[in-house]
């Protein structure tokens, strides 16, 4: 008797099968949604950082090509701003 009771709570303490199944199918729903949105996140910020690249990149050429004093200022005033860090005595020294 005492056996036959311990097997009936063990079985009570274990899931059924369309139990698992349903958690399952839950578990791999979550995990594709996370999936996708995690694959649109990637793709926005790929593109930002192309837009980024473009603009550091279109504001390096502007700082190259002046030869003007302040012009050479602002550029750098912006590019600081960014986070681009262009001396003046980096670009005379034609490095």
């Amino acid at each position: 008797m005492l056996e036959s009771d311990f097997e009936a709570l063990i079985k009570q303490l274990r899931p059924s099968i369309h139990v698992m199944a349903t958690l399952a199918a839950m578990f791999r729903a979550a995990r594709d949604k996370q999936s996708a949105q995690l694959l649109t996140q990637w793709k926005e910020q790929k593109q930002a950082l192309k837009v980024i690249n473009a603009n550091v990149n279109k504001l390096t050429d502007r700082l190259i090509e002046t030869t003007s004093a302040s012009a050479i200022k602002a550029y750098e005033a912006k590019a600081g701003k960014t986070g681009i860090t262009k001396s003046a005595d980096h670009r005379e020294s034609g490095q």
